[in-house]
C-alpha cells in the first residue's frame, strides 16, 4: 500500500515475527512491519472479486431485462443480484475495517489510510464508500422512477451517481489487487490474474456505459472511434501494466472479450417475452448485449510497443511513447473494427456465436429496415481531421493509462 507519509493521515501496526497473528510482542523480541495482505486472506480476495464481478454482469443482464421483458421492479433478479454485489462489497469491506483496527491496537505496525480510530488499506476505503455511495444512489433512484416514471430519462441524477459508485467499487478491487499483488501471488498463485480480471471488469464497464454508442450500426462514425480511443487506452495501460509488463493489456482485453461474450451465449438461451405494450420486435428469449468490439487486437499491440519500463524514460521519451501508442491503438482499432462492424449487419452474423445480422433489438423498439443500416455517416462522417483528433484523443488516454500504471505499481508492498 502507499507508504506513510504524514502520521495524521497513518495508522501504524506492528506485529511479533515468532508469536502467532493476533499475540502481543513478548519483552526483548523484534518487530517486523504488518503487510496488509498479512491481514488480507485468499477468502477475501475471492469475495471481492465475485463481489465486482456482480456488477457488470448484473448490469448487462439488466440490459437484457429491460430489452426483453420490459417490467423493471425494484426486485427484479438482475436487480438483486447488482444489490448482492453492492452489499457483500460493502460488508467486507467493514470486517476488513474492523480487522486493520483492531490488529492497530495491539503491538505491531502497518502503513494505511485512518479516519477517527477506524484503520485499512485505501482500496478497502474506496470499496465503503462506493458501496454507501451505490446503496443510497439506488434508494433514490427507486423514488425517483416512482416519481417521474417515463420521464426521468436515462442520465438522471441517481443514474449518474450509480455509475460513479459502479466506478468507484471496480476501481477499489483494482487498487486492492495492486497494493497486493506479491501477497495475492504467494497465496494463491493469482495475483496477476486478480488484477487482470478486475481491469477487464472495469474495461467492460466502460463499454457498458457505452453500450449505445457501441452498435455495429454506429460504428462507422466519427464518434465512436472519438470515444473509443478517448477512454480504452487509459484502461488498457492504467490496469495492464501493472498486472503483467508484457501481456497486461492483452490479458485485461480477453477478459473484457470472455465476460461480454457470454452474455451474448448465455442469455438467449432463456425463455423470455415483453409484457408491456407497444411490441414492435416481438421476442421469446432473452435478448443478448452487442458483440464485444475487438480490443485484443490493440491491445496485443499495446503490449508490444510498452514492453519496456517506462520510469527510466525521460519525460520527452514519455510523451512519445504515450504518442506512438495512441496512434497504434487507432491504427490497429479503426480497420478492425470498421470491417468488423460491415461483418455484424450481415446475414453471415446472423447466428447464435455473434448474435448479429441486426435481428436482436429491444421490443419497444421501431426499427424496420434501419436494423442493417449503417447510421450517421453522413452526419458524423470519418474525415481525415477526425481521425487525426480520435489519435490525438488515444495518444492523450495512453498518456494517463501510462501514469495511472505507474502509479499502481507503486502500490505494491
Amino acid at each position: 500500500m502507499i507508504k506513510p507519509s504524514t502520521p495524521p493521515a497513518l495508522c501504524e501496526l506492528e506485529k511479533v515475527e515468532g508469536p502467532a497473528p493476533g499475540m502481543l510482542n513478548p519483552p526483548g523480541q523484534t518487530r517486523a512491519l504488518v503487510r496488509t495482505g498479512d491481514l488480507i486472506g485468499s477468502a477475501e480476495f475471492l469475495l471481492v472479486t465475485l463481489a465486482a464481478t456482480l456488477i457488470p454482469v448484473s448490469l448487462l443482464w439488466d440490459f437484457s431485462w429491460e430489452s426483453t421483458i420490459g417490467v423493471d421492479r425494484f426486485w427484479s433478479p438482475p436487480h438483486l443480484a447488482t444489490h448482492i454485489g453492492v452489499w457483500l462489497s460493502g460488508l467486507l469491506a467493514v470486517r476488513l475495517i474492523f480487522v486493520f483496527t483492531a490488529a492497530r491496537r495491539q503491538d505491531g505496525a502497518l502503513a494505511g489510510v485512518h479516519i477517527g480510530p477506524l484503520c485499512g488499506p485505501a482500496g478497502v476505503w474506496i470499496l465503503f464508500w462506493a458501496a454507501a455511495t451505490l446503496q443510497a444512489a439506488l434508494l433514490l433512484d427507486n423514488w425517483w422512477q416512482r416519481a417521474y416514471g417515463l420521464g426521468a430519462g436515462l442520465w438522471h441524477p441517481p443514474q449518474i451517481l450509480k455509475a460513479v459508485g459502479f466506478f468507484a467499487l471496480l476501481f477499489g478491487g483494482v487498487m486492492l489487487g495492486a497494493g497486493n499483488l506479491s501477497k495475492v501471488s504467494a497465496r494463491t498463485g493469482a495475483g496477476a490474474a486478480f488484477l487482470a480480471w478486475h481491469g477487464g471488469l472495469l474495461l467492460t464497464m466502460c463499454a457498458l456505459v457505452l453500450m449505445m454508442t457501441n452498435y455495429p450500426n454506429l460504428q462507422h462514425t466519427a464518434t465512436f472511434y472519438l470515444v473509443s480511443s478517448a477512454i480504452y487506452p487509459a484502461v488498457l495501460l492504467g490496469v495492464g501494466r501493472p498486472s503483467h509488463p508484457r501481456w497486461g493489456a492483452t490479458g485485461v482485453a480477453l477478459v473484457y472479450t470472455a465476460i461480454l461474450g457470454a452474455m451474448v451465449w448465455l442469455l438467449p438461451r432463456f425463455p423470455a417475452h415483453p409484457l408491456t405494450p407497444p411490441i414492435h420486435n416481438p421476442a421469446d428469449h432473452m435478448m443478448p448485449p452487442p458483440f464485444p468490439l475487438l480490443l485484443v487486437l490493440p491491445a496485443l499491440v499495446l503490449d508490444r510497443l510498452v514492453a519496456r519500463p517506462v520510469a527510466g524514460r525521460s519525460f520527452l521519451g514519455q510523451l512519445l511513447l504515450a504518442g506512438a501508442a495512441g496512434v497504434a491503438f487507432l491504427a490497429t482499432f479503426l480497420p478492425s473494427q470498421w470491417f468488423f462492424a460491415r461483418f455484424l449487419l450481415s446475414p453471415a452474423a446472423d447466428n447464435w456465436f455473434f448474435a448479429g445480422g441486426g435481428r436482436h433489438w429491444p421490443f419497444f423498439l421501431k426499427i424496420d429496415q434501419a436494423r442493417i443500416m449503417f447510421w450517421g455517416m453522413k452526419q458524423d462522417p470519418l474525415t481525415f481531421g477526425m481521425a487525426l483528433l480520435a489519435a490525438l484523443a488515444a495518444a492523450a488516454s495512453a498518456w494517463i493509462g501510462l501514469r495511472v500504471a505507474a502509479w499502481l505499481t507503486g502500490l505494491r508492498r
